[in-house]
């Protein structure tokens, strides 16, 4: 942006003895912001205008305000676009009616253009400024589209991963719950061949004792073997003494007591 400067010298009083006033309106770099612009133009118009209407105070040769310019404000400008301004503005001297007024008619035109130009750089910015926004939306759009559509696929793949997370899980927790089935099984085996195992043992001890026993039974059974024999022989003998005995006639068998 340019910056500008537009500085109003009245002279008043005699020949030799003058009373200066300055009015200046500076517009500095305002960056992107146009809006200041037009509001520093505005602000150098109505300057403009109120040096237009002032009440005319002082003693020249006319009777009338002469247009002065400082000494220094013939040098060179040294901010830009101040010297846009037309040469014949600010030159001292004393001029006439309608000479100020030609001059005022310079300065006005000179401004209103500026204005001019500012707003149509506004209405330019805010045009440029709405056109990026369309591309911006519209960008924001495909991209919001492209995104959806480049990752559907990806939430498919998702949601068939998260079912056979959910199949592996069902299988998991079946699996599980065989595992304990089968380890409550082993458990009741377990017990039950300990329990089985303790009247084994039981039962392997009765047996030993009832070994002894048909040991102890045997033997007994032999030794009353052994004296039935003996008995049997014995009753033999017995018998044949006895029928001896009976054989032999009365007066000669023994007597026995």
């Amino acid at each position: 942006m340019t910056s500008s400067c537009i500085s109003s010298s009245h002279c008043l009083g005699s020949t030799r003895t003058f009373r200066a006033r300055n009015v200046s309106v500076c517009s500095s770099d305002v960056g992107d912001q146009p809006g200041a612009e037009v509001k520093a133009a505005s602000l150098c118009l109505s300057a403009t205008q109120a040096h237009a209407n002032r009440v005319c105070v002082g003693t020249t040769p006319l009777g009338r305000p002469s247009l002065c310019l400082p000494h220094s404000c013939n040098a060179a400008c040294p901010l830009p676009g101040t010297c846009d301004i037309p040469g014949n503005i600010g030159t001292c001297g004393t001029y006439c009616e309608g000479t100020m007024n030609s001059h005022e008619k310079v300065t006005m035109q000179f401004l209103n253009n500026r204005l001019a130009n500012y707003l149509e750089k506004v209405r330019q910015l805010e045009r440029d400024n709405a056109e990026l926004e369309t591309k911006i939306l519209e960008l924001s759009k495909c991209h919001e589209s492209s995104v959806c559509l480049d990752y559907q696929n990806y939430f498919w793949t998702m949601e068939e991963l998260q079912q056979k997370i959910l199949c592996s899980k069902a299988e998991n927790a079946r699996l599980i719950i065989q595992i304990d089935n089968a380890k409550l099984a082993a458990d009741h085996f377990r017990i039950k061949h300990e329990s089985e195992r303790a009247l084994r043992q039981l039962v392997e001890s009765d047996m030993c004792g009832m070994h002894k026993l048909l040991d102890d039974l045997s033997l007994a059974k032999a030794d009353l073997e052994a004296q039935q024999e003996s008995l049997k022989e014995e009753l033999l003998c017995l018998m044949s003494n006895h029928e001896q005995t009976c054989s032999l006639p009365v007066g000669s068998r023994p007597f026995r007591p």
